[in-house]
């Protein structure tokens, strides 16, 4: 450890060569503090000395951690020491768990609690709960198989035994319309894109979603056999690296960075595109035809978007549920709500 004064530093280390460097550093450190002592000109001489040791001394050190290992094995020394009595004196915390899978599983079920916990229902004219008749639904949008488990860089989430939209919700007992969802499976040219968006960043390039006409297309009659509830799923995701998109006013830029080419309305990353207000819409005259008995949108968002669309009567949406980002296990959680 190192410590640093106006007038001296010194460097401390525990054991083995390191005692003759702190005996040298404390040779330096002494005669620097006399200098203080006498004139002025002995005080700048000793500010000189001191910036162009703490210089060598900081960039040393850098260089030094870097190469430890080498070093250590060059002069036969050790940069720790363990001291203390028998084995196990440093397991400053014992787990209560007697195994990795047993530590994983309460992980994942801590997980689906604080999904369960943090939901926020935004609309409810009474459309939820679901009733025990009510088992039957469709699920829209490119994020009901694309979801948003995490943000970017440290936020994101390891997702290989994460639940699906599907498999969530047919734990919790509903029965989901399998053409709609084998057909959002594959259309993968819809799916939200990331990669470069501006000099030096990564993030959204394109927000996702598939042009009603051909999911309607590809439903067909399936809607109207599990048209108990629609269930919509809107995402956006964010994180390190890039600001929010907004057209031409960040640094971050989607590839619709005006909304001419129809998957962003004017180029605003928070606002609903053009071909999610399609969904919405062509999803209402569904309902309206009797095909759909209720309409629940979900945002599956990492932020806060744009979202007075929610009480437009041109969308016929009867609740809106907030999840954030689901993490491993939040799926389930949401399913049961």
């Amino acid at each position: 450890m190192f410590f640093v004064c106006p007038h001296s530093f010194f460097v401390i280390k525990r054991a083995g060569k390191g005692k003759f460097l702190v005996l040298g550093a404390l040779v330096v450190n002494i005669t620097a503090f006399c200098m203080t002592l006498q004139t002025g000109a002995g005080k700048k001489a000793c500010v000189s000395a001191f910036s162009v040791l703490l210089g060598v001394f900081v960039v040393g050190t850098g260089i030094a951690n870097e190469n430890a290992a080498a070093i250590n094995l060059f002069l036969k020394t050790t940069s720790t020491e363990v001291v203390g009595g028998g084995e196990g004196d440093s397991e400053y915390y014992k787990s209560k768990y007697s195994s990795l899978a047993d530590l994983m599983a309460k992980g994942q079920e801590l997980g689906e609690q604080a999904m369960g916990e943090g939901a926020v229902l935004l609309k409810n004219n009474g459309a939820l709960p679901l009733q025990k008749g009510e088992r039957k639904v469709s699920l829209f949008g490119v994020a009901t198989v694309d979801p948003v488990y995490g943000g970017t860089g440290s936020g994101s989430v390891e997702v290989s035994s994460a639940p699906t939209w599907k498999s969530a919700m047919e734990k919790s007992g509903f029965e989901i319309n399998g053409t709609l969802w084998d057909w959002y499976k594959g259309a993968t040219q819809y799916y939200r894109k990331t990669g470069s968006t501006g000099a030096g960043v990564t993030g959204i390039k394109v927000i996702g979603e598939a042009p009603w006409t051909e999911v309607a297309n590809a439903a067909g009659s399936s809607i109207k056999t599990y048209g108990d509830a629609a269930i919509i799923s809107l995402a956006r995701i964010g994180g390190e690296g890039a600001d929010m998109p907004r057209g031409n006013r960040s640094l971050s830029k989607l590839d619709d960075v005006d909304g001419s080419a129809g998957d962003t309305t004017e180029g605003d990353y928070l606002k609903l595109s053009p071909k999610e207000k399609a969904l919405l819409e062509g999803v209402k005259t569904k309902k309206d035809a009797g095909e759909i008995k209720k309409i629940i949108v979900v945002l599956n968002t990492t932020n806060q978007i744009e979202a007075s669309f929610l009480e437009d009567e041109a969308y016929g949406i009867d609740a809106a549920l907030w999840i954030g980002t689901t993490g491993t296990t939040g799926l389930n959680a949401v399913a049961e709500i």
